[in-house]
């Protein structure tokens, strides 16, 4: 058997999706985009696509989680 996750392929392509919370993933560049998610960058490498991440995925929380996290006074 010879079926690979598409993340256990060095050569596939990821691009980087975001939701409507403002939530990313990384995803198979070859899969189609699912339903409430856009693109954000890609499709590239996956080092490229976590590069990404690193410079503009500031929160892995929801965005009303992280508005009511930041609303403490």
């Amino acid at each position: 058997m010879n079926h690979l996750h598409p993340f256990d392929q060095p050569e596939a392509t990821t691009c980087v999706l975001k939701n409507h919370q403002q939530q990313y993933s990384v995803w198979p560049g070859l899969m189609e985009i699912p339903a409430g998610w856009e693109l954000v960058a890609g499709p590239d490498t996956l080092e490229q696509c976590l590069l990404w991440l690193d410079d503009n995925g500031d929160t892995l929380r929801p965005a009303p989680l992280t508005a009511r996290g930041n609303s403490h006074d």
